[in-house]
């Protein structure tokens, strides 16, 4: 689930005061323009989709139907009727709830994450999603209601965040998805397996360190955390405990602290006893299974590169017995690394691979799919299909712009199968020879999706399937006779990755109640791992089992020592935490009114029709301010129309502005239109005698952009230009500033380009540790009523980073030039003056930036529950700039320093970034303060 928070910025920003409106941020998620829309409409939801994808839509329109009483019963609330958007051009399986404005939206093609495979992904979709629909709905009361009164969708948005946590929405809506489903989250080891090794390793942190996460340690997600918070209580305190928890949170939710109060109240314990109780159980409950554990012994192979919390995942053997391994941790974005058990060296750095599934590498060449984005439009992507020679040290096959997953080489590396889940929902299983030619094709029922897939000879394949009834089964498929033989007959127990290595079955599965790997024999299946946290992804080469061992530094390739094949029997594991509250769920009830079908009518969906959507409303009167200010939104839900617009009265001036923008992004290029109108008033003095001066004002600003993005391995591209003209049209004017326009008409024409190339950022990183990034303007303005008033402005600015002596430190450059045309008329300046100098007009500039930027500490350090530091970081500075004003040359130097403290006030999730800045003035005019202090917020998603 998303959940966005919205930044609602209104800003006048030109020299000569001219009336403009807003800037609408463009967003460019969108689908192509050649979709035909249509849509279901039930009694709790509107359902939008692609024409072509209707008999997902029946489906999911019946199965929210019927799951809406079992859902929704344990909140005590029904929420109204939702709009649904089905997505079908992308290769991600995904789903969120969000609000300005209020929908949903969910990627349909089937997940093969382990954690989402063990239900069908448009039923986990349907439950889980719909349930976050229950909680924003329940939040709606009280001082919420007033927020959502005075701001729309943008303020029921901020009082959710007020109201409850995170952990509160994600872990109930797991905790529902599992009470109400044969394979939810909650059933599965390896959802709680980081959590379960933390504490079984003695890692025993605050609730501020677990709820707010950690640059110095790895914390699983709220995800995780949640779910056993919220089942917890559900179990100690009642079915409907959440229901009233979330009420008595909400009226009084002007606290940021108001729902760790009302745990407070209800529970009559302190929040914090709270948390280690729940912490005390779960230490009680897995340790008493792990101590009747045997574990496999092994010897590590990984781990000379290690910095922090590091996993090497899914090791392979090369030829000359050297392993290949996926790198990533806190300090690592992903990285192929060739391990030799003393040291390790990068092979390359992919792009952002597409699924996590085990990557099999076969007489030295690996075969694996990278995200690829389309350029223009957001909901729809690819996957790069390539494979990589380890001897060569170079890709060898390179298909882009494919629907391919779980992709698997034959182990003399000559065959390449793969799974394409297309457009339309078809499922095929493709075969390609090695030079990248289609030699098979077999379509595979939608109903049974292909999570894991190997070879088992030179013309048969192994399959894992799932089906509608959240049954799995292993599977052996001749590709010359297309005969099926079952392997492992269907079962509500879930199966992991399968592997075949010199002629054995090997696969993951979390039987025992903690993942490990199986070999798949004749007369049945052997358990041949006892992990203590989990064991993944075998390989086996030369009578040894390697595998993947996680533990609390993340995880491990390793080797077993006994016989590979030798018998590891454990059982009964798994903590079923959901057991106790899942009683007061009808899941029986649920299960036999989905599996049901039935045809709802479909209509056409019109885009022009639903075009206006007003979501959200302002009234700003910042304190201090002169100005008040009306504003409202509009956007329609397939994100093809944004509208905004308002009204501000002048408290000095006591005149009133209007003011209105659009942007359309239904085609490649975008159309934006910006317009304002309003009248003017500044007195002025002539002679001692104070003289009334009013005026109208009005701007027309129109752009057409086009915009393109990239992907190229660790580095993504993107680039923009904009073409765009300016209208400014003043009346009944009079003035003595010379940098004021004067009675007449404006027209600027303009051409503002960006691009950039940034390497991905690891976790802990402050900046990209390399990339490049260039903006330039230029805008000509001339007076079209007669008088000779001019203006031009030509901007340019660039940075560079380059990687510091250390993990995370950067040093980055900034370079820019300007020069501006003053002839009455003035833009504003687009180049930040150095740091701790006053800013005035130039003519033209130029200016250097050298900044140094690294951590400092990690120090997970909490002032009780109202400031909690997770990083403070330090930025040296010198910044010079050289500038000229008609004949008078201008030069301003500093340096100095920037301490950041990264933190986060009240428990809110949303982190801030308060910086206090010491400036020390070579040249220049010096400002009346020379230590300052900013903010800077991020806004979260998740």
């Amino acid at each position: 689930m998303r959940l966005i928070f919205l930044l609602l910025i209104i800003s006048f920003g030109l020299k000569a005061n001219v009336i403009e409106a807003p800037d609408i941020g463009i967003s460019f998620e969108q689908n192509p323009p050649d979709i035909e829309w249509k849509h279901i409409t039930t009694k709790h939801f509107d359902i939008i989709f692609p024409e072509e994808i209707e008999s997902e839509a029946q489906r999911v329109a019946h199965i929210l139907e019927k799951a809406y009483p079992y859902v929704t019963r344990s909140l005590e609330v029904k929420p109204q009727r939702i709009q649904l958007i089905l997505q079908n051009q992308s290769v991600q399986s995904n789903g969120f709830v969000t609000l300005a404005p209020r929908r949903s939206e969910w990627y349909v093609t089937p997940s093969v994450d382990p954690e989402l495979t063990n239900t069908e992904w448009l039923k986990t979709l349907s439950i889980h999603e719909f349930r976050h629909v229950v909680q924003f709905q329940k939040t709606r009361r009280g001082f919420n209601k007033f927020l959502e009164i005075v701001l729309g969708e943008a303020g029921q948005a901020l009082g959710l965040g007020l109201t409850v946590p995170p952990w509160y929405l994600e872990g109930d809506a797991v905790g529902v998805e599992t009470a109400l489903t044969k394979g939810g989250r909650g059933r599965l080891p390896v959802f709680d397996r980081d959590l379960r090794t933390l504490l079984l390793s003695g890692k025993k942190w605050d609730y501020d360190k677990a709820h707010l996460g950690s640059y110095e340690d790895y914390v699983p997600n709220h995800y995780v955390y949640g779910y056993f918070y919220t089942s917890w209580l559900r179990n100690e305190y009642g079915d409907l405990f959440l229901s009233k928890l979330a009420n008595h949170s909400a009226e009084t939710s002007y606290n940021p602290l108001s729902f760790y109060n009302s745990t407070e109240h209800l529970t009559q314990k302190n929040f914090d006893s709270f948390y280690r109780d729940v912490m005390k159980t779960l230490i009680t409950e897995w340790k008493q299974r792990a101590d009747k554990l045997n574990p496999t012994p092994y010897e590590v192979k990984s781990g000379a590169g290690r910095f922090g919390w590091t996993n090497y995942y899914f090791p392979q053997t090369t030829n000359d017995g050297k392993i290949v391994a996926l790198k990533k941790g806190l300090s690592f974005i992903d990285q192929f690394v060739l391990l030799d058990g003393k040291s390790e060296k990068i092979l390359f750095y992919p792009a952002n691979l597409q699924n996590d599934y085990s990557i099999k590498l076969r007489n030295n060449k690996l075969a694996f799919t990278e995200y690829e984005l389309d350029p223009r439009w957001g909901y729809r992507d690819f996957a790069r299909l390539r494979v990589y020679d380890v001897k060569e040290g170079r890709i060898t096959l390179d298909k882009r712009k494919t629907k391919a997953r779980i992709p698997a080489l034959d182990h003399n590396g000559e065959k390449l199968v793969f799974i394409e889940w297309d457009e339309n929902q078809g499922q095929f299983i493709v075969v390609l020879n090695h030079k990248g030619k289609e030699v098979l094709r077999i379509p595979h029922p939608k109903e049974e999706v292909i999570t894991s897939i190997d070879w088992l000879s030179d013309y048969e394949l192994i399959i894992v399937t799932k089906d509608h009834n959240d049954l799995k089964s292993m599977v052996k498929l001749n590709l010359n006779t297309r005969a099926e033989e079952i392997l492992i007959e269907k079962s509500v127990n879930n199966i992991g990755s399968v592997t075949v290595e010199e002629g054995n079955i090997l696969y993951e599965s979390p039987e025992s109640g903690i993942d490990n790997i199986y070999l798949l024999e004749k007369s049945g299946k052997r358990q041949i791992t006892s992990a203590l946290f989990g064991a993944y992804s075998p390989e086996l080469r030369n009578g040894k089992l390697i595998y993947n061992d996680y533990t609390v530094d993340g995880m491990n390739v390793v080797e077993k020592t006994l016989d590979w094949s030798v018998e590891q029997k454990s059982q009964d594991s798994f903590y079923p935490i959901y057991e106790k509250f899942a009683q007061s769920e009808d899941f029986s009830a649920l299960e036999s009114e989905v599996v049901k079908t039935e045809n709802l009518k479909s209509k056409k969906y019109s885009q022009f029709k639903n075009s206006i959507n007003l979501h959200s409303w302002l009234l700003l009167a910042p304190p201090l301010s002169n100005t008040v200010t009306v504003i409202g939104y509009s956007r329609d839900i397939l994100n093809k129309f944004t509208l905004a617009a308002g009204a501000q009265y002048n408290l000095n001036e006591q005149t009133t502005e209007g003011f209105v923008s659009a942007t359309w992004t239904h085609l490649y290029p975008v159309f934006d239109l910006r317009a304002g109108y309003g009248n003017r008033r500044q007195d002025i003095r002539v002679n001692n005698e104070t003289l009334e001066n009013k005026w109208e004002e009005g701007t027309v600003e129109a752009g057409v952009q086009i915009p393109w993005r990239y992907i190229q391995g660790r580095f993504t591209h993107a680039f923009s230009t904009r073409a765009f003209s300016r209208l400014i049209k003043v009346t009944n004017k009079v003035s003595r500033e010379r940098d004021e326009i004067r009675d007449g008409a404006l027209f600027s024409p303009g051409l503002e380009m960006a691009y950039s190339i940034l390497s991905r950022m690891a976790y802990r990183d402050l900046n990209p540790s390399l990339g490049f990034s260039i903006y330039g303007r230029a805008e000509e303005g001339k007076d079209i009523t007669g008088d000779d008033q001019r203006g031009s402005l030509k901007t340019a600015n660039a940075r560079l980073y380059l990687p510091g002596v250390w993990y995370h430190h950067s040093f980055y450059h900034e370079l820019a030039y300007e020069r501006q045309n003053d002839d009455f008329y003035q833009y504003s300046s687009f180049v930040f003056y150095p740091r701790g100098t006053r800013s005035f007009f130039l003519e033209e500039l130029r200016k250097y930036s050298a900044n140094y930027v690294m951590p400092l500490f990690y120090p997970d350090w909490n002032l009780s529950r109202y400031l909690y530091f997770r990083r403070i970081a330090l930025n040296l500075f010198y910044d010079e700039l050289n500038g000229r004003l008609r004949n008078i040359n201008y030069r301003a130097a500093s340096t100095g320093w920037e301490a950041i403290f990264e933190m986060n006030f009240v428990r809110i999730f949303i982190p801030f970034s308060i910086g206090v800045r010491g400036s020390y003035i070579l040249d220049g005019f010096e400002k009346d303060q020379n230590y300052e202090i900013f903010l800077a917020s991020q806004l979260a998603t998740f």
